[in-house]
């Protein structure tokens, strides 16, 4: 038992689930690794459905649910929430006493799991470091990359930007993101089966729709206006939208509000026919699947809508600078603008083949055959290098 390696993974929000389910899945399965998983942030939160519930279902095993999310939706409150996870890591840390920890993206979740880890002298790996967005989110990311001794990113571009951040080029590995290879573990349903769908019973579009997710950027406060104008150029188009609600971010209930607003307003003209706060990765994938295109500025609409040939208006900064593919079209928040990316894009047309930039779905296996080989002792002592 003593060459088991114990791999604690810290999830925070569904977002965040979705790329390291078939890590979780391989590392679970592997006869040297032993799987303990942390949740923390939206995942226990009652508004947000307790998405913690989603981890359970899938056949694994939470050992530590944390409440660290502060009421509120100001930088404040975000600010307390990552206060808040410092004070209970160390206890959690010191009892599970994993050989590293995983950690994925650059939600401000993840910065007090990663200091806190370093800090205690315990390996981070980094899922999808050296990628940029433009926002502060990417500052996030390079935090997160230069507190972590292993790293998994998902492009080549990110391997060499993590490189230049000069860290140890023996612990840089590109695998691709883990979300194409959950994408290609999903059976699509057909149109008129997605209702039998966990979550989707309620489901009111049966021709077609627009998916919609849209959410705060913490660096650009009018997150009102930004909502308003989404829906106003999405009510000029008239396709009826399926909407999944924004996440629990500094700015969130202010989107909500001018949800509610364009709602009252339309009544039963609105465009918006459902709302979703929460949907597992099945579902949404096929309502993503099935779908004419997707708006908005979640990430997925670089990875997950790639991976299905799904044409995507990305709007505003929150993926500025991030690799694409070819179906995205990029807008600014002026709903004129918007109604004219809308008004370009030929649903009938399929899109071709795109570039295969995040890999081709065998993140997950390249990344737990790295960890049952690595020697985290080694990782833990940085040997930083900035030669170029």
């Amino acid at each position: 038992m003593s060459n088991i390696k114990k791999i604690c993974v810290f999830t925070g929000y569904r977002s965040d689930y979705t790329k390291l389910k078939t890590v979780l899945d391989e590392i679970k399965k592997s006869p040297c690794l032993d799987l303990n998983i942390v949740s923390i942030g939206a995942h226990n939160l009652n508004d947000y459905d307790n998405t913690k519930n989603i981890i359970t279902s899938d056949g694994f095993e939470v050992c530590e649910h944390l409440n660290t999310n502060v009421e509120g939706d100001t930088t404040e409150s975000m600010v307390m929430s990552m206060g808040l996870s410092m004070l209970q890591l160390g206890r959690v840390l010191n009892k599970i006493k994993p050989d590293a920890v995983m950690i994925v993206g650059d939600r401000y979740e993840m910065i007090p799991v990663a200091l806190s880890s370093t800090s205690m002298n315990i390996p981070v790996c980094h899922i999808q470091g050296g990628e940029i967005s433009g926002t502060i989110d990417e500052v996030y990311r390079h935090v997160i990359t230069k507190l972590s001794h292993v790293h998994f990113p998902s492009t080549e571009k990110s391997k060499n930007r993590i490189l230049m951040m000069g860290e140890n080029k023996n612990f840089v590995f590109n695998v691709g993101c883990p979300a194409i290879d959950y994408i290609k573990s999903i059976t699509f349903k057909s149109k008129q089966d997605i209702k039998n769908l966990k979550g989707l019973s309620n489901l009111k579009v049966s021709d077609d729709y627009i998916l919609f997710m849209q959410h705060p950027v913490t660096t650009e406060p009018d997150s009102y206006n930004q909502m308003r104008n989404s829906l106003l150029a999405l009510q000029k188009y008239g396709k009826k939208v399926i909407l999944i609600y924004p996440n629990p971010d500094p700015g969130s209930d202010q989107m909500i509000r001018a949800i509610r607003d364009h709602e009252k307003n339309y009544g039963k003209e609105s465009v918006i026919k459902n709302k979703f706060k929460n949907l597992n990765f099945d579902s949404f994938m096929n309502l993503l699947h099935h779908s004419d295109c997707l708006v908005g500025n979640s990430s997925c609409g670089i990875r997950e809508a790639y991976a299905l040939n799904k044409y995507v208006i990305d709007i505003g900064t929150r993926q500025n600078n991030r690799e694409r593919s070819k179906n995205v079209i990029n807008t600014s928040y002026d709903s004129e603008d918007i109604f004219f990316a809308l008004s370009q894009i030929k649903f009938y047309s399929t899109l071709s083949e795109v570039d295969q930039i995040y890999g081709s779905g065998n993140a997950s296996k390249k990344i737990t055959r790295i960890l049952e080989k690595i020697n985290f002792n080694n990782a833990i002592d940085k040997r930083l290098s900035y030669d170029i």
